[in-house]
């Protein structure tokens, strides 16, 4: 629910924002600061690589979403970052995370056009549209290839507040990923341009906690429902727009 609200309230700052011909776009400077007196919520975001609640959580989606569109409308990318680790919300390599003021998504509009973002947001889920005129590009591809996997290490602490013994999983590990991004844009069957990048993605630790209290009345915790993260079936994989 407060991420939900939090999605709402941040995609309104960015809904229906018109980027001129050569303009530069801001999500930092858009969106401005996330805080409590701004009106958002604590809901779950990604901290150094493990799920906390923290201020605003959601905006993270709000920048990824308008960073995909962007990407297969053929804006600039300016300047974006990779999270800390894959999201389970959108396609890996395609994210972006943001945060007040010093990590930011930037965007440039490179068409003799004016071109608006649309949002559009519904439980949980978030769509975003870039329109304008009809882009010149028939078509633009994202691809995807991983270069290197990289293993999880797992990380145990101690709990006196469980019978000993007892474990409990409180995030679940997932590889850490050197991708290289292919931007592909094609006119007809003829490709028009590549754009290269390499993402990182560091490997997310495994945290387990064991316990030490000795007392045999403790009750066992129920067993948590984990959801993972989906490892990518293949080393190259490709989107079309």
């Amino acid at each position: 629910k407060d991420r939900n609200y939090n999605l709402a309230l941040g995609a309104e700052k960015v809904n229906g924002f018109v980027l001129m011909p050569g303009q530069e776009f801001s999500f930092n400077e858009v969106v401005g600061n996330r805080t409590e007196k701004e009106g958002y919520h604590v809901a779950h975001v990604i901290l150094a690589g493990e799920m906390v609640d923290g201020m605003a959580g959601g905006s993270c989606q709000i920048s990824s979403t308008l960073h995909g569109a962007a990407y297969f409308a053929g804006l600039d990318m300016v300047k974006s970052q990779p999270h800390s680790r894959p999201s389970a919300y959108i396609t890996m390599g395609l994210d972006a995370t943001v945060v007040y003021p010093q990590v930011d998504l930037q965007l440039r509009n490179p068409y003799d056009f004016p071109v608006v973002f649309k949002y559009t947001v519904s439980q949980g889920t978030m769509r975003v549209e870039v329109l304008g005129k009809k882009r010149p590009y028939d078509k633009v591809r994202f691809e995807r290839q991983v270069l290197q996997e990289v293993p999880y290490e797992t990380v145990t602490r101690e709990d006196n507040k469980l019978p000993l013994g007892a474990t409990v999983v409180d995030q679940i590990g997932f590889p850490g990923y050197l991708l290289e991004r292919r931007r592909i844009f094609y006119q007809g069957d003829k490709v028009a341009k590549r754009e290269r990048r390499k993402i990182k993605y560091p490997s997310t630790t495994e945290y387990v906690r064991v316990g030490t209290n000795p007392d045999p009345s403790l009750p066992l915790p129920p067993k948590a429902v984990m959801h993972g993260l989906t490892p990518p079936k293949h080393k190259i994989f490709h989107l079309d727009q």
